[in-house]
């Protein structure tokens, strides 16, 4: 489990940095990654492949990592796992810098960073809503939003970032950030591994339950939780549809307006702009807003809508404010979803229930990637990016008219709440904290 006293800002803090550490190498890898696919092919398929090939190893091992965050120290767990990214990112770097990198060796760095992340993903997010500071009654959603916030500053920084470093020092350079990046997490587990409490009471502690009754365990707990799965489902389906974006837009940019990578890091760094927006505005109001379900489904079909404005518009600034808003709506869903896990599920099971909701979630991104690039290279990159943003708009009204997610909104007091198995007095860690 997690080792570390619940509420403490040293542990939170440290987390924070370095997720945002990790996502600000990320996003710069990002405008890199593009730029050497489309060096090396120039094929839309090729770019939907190598997204593919890092997204199949972390759908297929999601449940196995949210058993781990569960099972083992969560700490320790993101502490190897942050050291592992490090080394697979820097061999990725040297082999750029030699000049000795291809496309099957590609694959292959993209597939082992994707098995990664399947651990990484699920012990960051239990950890997340574990060590977030006691807020009271009403304010645990404008703290999930102002971590949001903050982690979302790497969305506006990364590609602004990756961009200049592209252009300016080259491919190399980039994922050698990258690399560095990832001992963010690593430092960020030491910090919390230091910070340890009392270990968790026998009751709570999931080594005597195997490993396939753990997962049962979490499919159970969504299956009894009307809406729930409903909701996971529109999120794979957008998740899927929204794929053009990663697969298409670089084409559209470099290609079709035959900008540099500098102005396709900033137009999506204006994503981030859009998405620290929001999350401010969500920090200062978050606890006023009802009928969240309406603003989630909202805040995906913002994000289609945005993805199909990409396709019309030609200049810079009309791209940028088109991702801004396309920013606004996703965090916007993201800080509402998350706030209706953390009411929902309880800590005890919380890796398990986030790898099966994420896998879930994800299943659909795969041959999402493979179908953006089929589109790209039949219709060519604007009309895959007008077919996948409509999409995801139609997705998002047919999934609220279900009343089974409207009736999701019950779930988090008007108020915002205290959520399951967190605390929101500012008394030291509760019996059995992890």
């Amino acid at each position: 489990m997690s080792g570390v006293k619940r509420g403490s800002s040293r542990p939170f803090a440290a987390l924070l940095t370095g997720a945002v550490a990790s996502r600000l190498g990320t996003e710069l890898s990002g405008i890199a990654l593009a730029w050497l696919v489309m060096q090396l092919t120039g094929s839309t398929l090729a770019m939907g492949s190598v997204a593919a090939a890092a997204d199949i190893p972390a759908v297929a091992l999601l449940m196995l990592g949210g058993v781990m965050a569960d099972r083992v120290s969560r700490t320790g767990l993101l502490m190897r796992v942050g050291t592992a990214q490090a080394l697979v990112g820097a061999v990725l770097a040297a082999l750029v810098a030699a000049h000795a990198v291809n496309f099957a060796g590609l694959l292959v760095l993209s597939a082992t960073a994707g098995g990664l992340s399947a651990l990484y993903g699920p012990t960051l997010g239990a950890l997340k809503l574990f060590v977030l500071p006691p807020q009271p009654a009403g304010q645990y959603q404008k703290a999930l939003a102002l971590w949001e916030g903050v982690s979302q500053t790497a969305s506006l920084l990364g590609p602004l970032v990756g961009g200049v470093v592209v252009a300016v020092a080259g491919v190399a350079t980039a994922f050698w950030v990258d690399a560095l990046s990832f001992l963010g997490p690593a430092g960020a587990g030491w910090v919390l591994a230091r910070a340890r409490a009392a270990a968790p009471p026998p009751a709570a502690e999931p080594g005597r339950v195997s490993w396939r009754a753990s997962m049962a365990q979490g499919i159970g707990f969504l299956r009894g939780e009307p809406g729930m799965l409903e909701m996971i489902g529109l999120f794979g389906l957008t998740n899927g549809l929204n794929d053009v974006l990663v697969v298409l837009a670089p084409f559209r940019i470099r290609s079709g307006l035959h900008q540099s990578a500098a102005v396709y890091g900033l137009i999506l760094a204006a994503f981030g702009l859009g998405a620290v927006g929001a999350a401010a505005a969500w920090t200062r109001w978050g606890s006023q807003v009802s009928q969240r379900m309406l603003w989630i489904c909202g805040g995906v079909a913002s994000l289609g809508a945005a993805i199909f404005a990409l396709a019309l518009v030609s200049s810079p600034v009309e791209l940028a404010l088109a991702m801004a808003v396309g920013g606004a709506g996703f965090i916007t869903a993201e800080i509402l979803s998350q706030a209706l896990w953390a009411h929902v599920v309880p800590d005890a099971v919380r890796g398990r229930v986030l790898s099966v909701a994420s896998t879930i979630a994800k299943s659909a991104n795969p041959l999402g990637y493979m179908l953006a690039g089929v589109l790209g290279a039949l219709l060519g990159p604007a009309h895959g990016l007008m077919i996948g943003g409509a999409a995801i708009v139609v997705a998002c009204a047919g999934g609220y008219a279900l009343a089974s997610l409207r009736a999701l909104d019950t779930r988090i007091p008007a108020s915002g709440g205290a959520p399951s198995g967190v605390s929101v007095t500012p008394a030291g860690p509760p019996p059995g904290a992890n």
